[in-house]
């Protein structure tokens, strides 16, 4: 049991990793966008 958790907060930190940089990517794009629209 304690194996198959580990493995299981391993992938939600892997994904954390991978999706928070998209994230930041994807939000500051947007910022500038706004910032260029006003």
């Amino acid at each position: 049991m304690e194996t198959g958790n580990s493995a299981a907060t391993h992938k939600l930190l892997c994904r954390k990793v991978y999706i928070s940089p998209i994230l930041l990517i994807t939000g500051l794009h947007l910022w500038l966008l706004h910032l260029e629209i006003y």
